[in-house]
């Protein structure tokens, strides 16, 4: 159905658990028709979320480099 919430299989947490697949499933099919920034929008304030970043994307968030949360360390041997 297009109304997931009308979606019998869908109505309690039991029926949930049973169709998570299912579920994914039609999840990744809508979130893939936009982008992480236009989700994040749409979610800001309603819903948890937050993107997955790359380990260069993580260096590269303000928060970590503006916070200057990376350390150069010396160790004896290297």
């Amino acid at each position: 159905p297009d109304d997931w919430t009308e979606d019998k299989r869908f109505m309690d947490f039991r029926g949930r658990l049973e169709h998570r697949e299912r579920i994914g499933e039609m999840l990744d099919g809508v979130l893939s028709g936009q982008t992480t920034a236009h989700w994040l929008e749409v979610f800001a304030g309603r819903i948890p979320a937050a993107p997955v970043n790359t380990l260069q994307d993580a260096l590269e968030n303000p928060f970590v480099k503006d916070e200057r949360r990376l350390q150069e360390l010396e160790l004896e041997g290297f």
